[in-house]
């Protein structure tokens, strides 16, 4: 269960803070579920790879740190700070250049010492008020 904590980890540290995209192949089951997935993008693995791009370029110094974890079995539960500052479009919104900052849960399932599935839930409310997207 460590090693699981610590590839969850390197999901927030490395791929989404970092944009690292490319381990999102050794840490992620190509055919991941991804239960909130951005809209119009490809299942699996390369629809997160998409997202994570998105993310990262809209939002150049997007930030998840770990404020708690639980694991039980074959499943992670975090719940983590989320930041960033909007720097360029994101799915058609204009650049604000306005700062976030609010929390996420996330759940993932592991299953042969990779994430198989993912559940997040941000709150959106906060994030969008912060940016002045309402």
């Amino acid at each position: 269960m460590e090693t699981n904590r610590e590839i969850f980890r390197e999901f927030f540290n490395k791929v989404e803070s970092k944009g690292d995209i490319k381990l999102i192949d050794d840490i992620f089951s190509s055919n991941v579920i991804i239960h909130s997935p951005f809209p119009g993008l490809p299942p699996g693995a390369e629809g997160l790879k998409q997202g994570i791009s998105l993310l990262r370029n809209a939002f150049p110094d997007f930030s998840v740190v770990e404020e708690d974890m639980i694991c039980e079995n074959d499943k992670i539960v975090a719940r983590c700070l989320v930041s960033g500052t909007h720097k360029n479009d994101f799915l058609g919104i204009p650049p604000s250049g306005k700062s976030f900052k609010t929390t996420e849960i996330m759940i993932v399932r592991f299953e042969n010492g990779q994430i198989v599935e993912l559940w997040s839930v941000v709150d959106e409310i906060s994030q969008r008020k912060q940016l002045g997207w309402f």
